[in-house]
């Protein structure tokens, strides 16, 4: 299956399923359009998406919220519910992701935070830690020193201690921040790695 997101105007999309066969049809769902993570977050066998974006959807269009939830049915076809409740950050995004960072087995929602500074948008990393059942818990939100305008995420293990870590591109600081996981979905240490060839790294702690 291949999977794509389309925009269809302002800070929305529609993602588009594909089988191998390019005679079969795609189906569209309206979604957030700025990103999609795709993971069993119900543990049923099949794959869920959750997409982010600069928008609300909502059943009758797109309103004020920035995420959907697809629960997969096996077949290709999902469920969408569009989350209006105080476990939605109601807020911008850009990048998501879906991985287990308290190290229970579920699947945790990891995603970017915008934030309009002054005029300046400015980015922190969110963290709704999932239930297993397809439900996702309050947000706690990570700030990350400097302007953050963060334009791609990756997860590993990169101290080795078997917590999973992230690691930001920051486009406004042309470096990366390395944000060390603490294995119940927070963080303790964050690293800043600028492009420039005469900085050194520096680390300031969270805790």
């Amino acid at each position: 299956m291949r999977l794509r997101t389309a925009g269809v105007g302002a800070g929305a999309a529609a993602v588009l399923l594909a089988g191998c066969n390019l005679g079969s049809p795609a189906v569209s769902y309206a979604a957030p359009g700025r990103d999609v993570a795709v993971g069993d977050i119900d543990e049923d066998g099949n794959m869920d998406l959750v997409s982010i974006g600069w928008g609300h959807a909502t059943d009758s269009g797109f309103d004020l919220s920035d995420s959907a939830v697809f629960v997969g049915d096996g077949t290709g076809g999902f469920s969408v519910s569009y989350p209006d409740d105080p476990t939605d950050f109601d807020t911008k995004g850009d990048e998501v992701e879906l991985v287990d960072l308290s190290g229970d087995g579920h699947l945790d929602l990891l995603r970017t935070v915008n934030h309009n500074v002054n005029g300046i948008i400015q980015d922190e990393l969110g963290v709704q830690l999932g239930d297993g059942q397809g439900g996702f818990g309050a947000p706690t939100i990570t700030h990350v020193p400097g302007l953050g305008q963060f334009t791609d995420m990756r997860t590993g293990d990169l101290n080795g201690d078997g917590s999973t870590d992230v690691v930001l591109l920051d486009n406004q600081f042309a470096g990366l921040e390395v944000l060390l996981g603490d294995g119940t979905g927070g963080f303790s240490t964050i690293s800043t790695f600028s492009a420039w060839r005469t900085s050194t790294p520096t680390a300031t702690s969270t805790s």
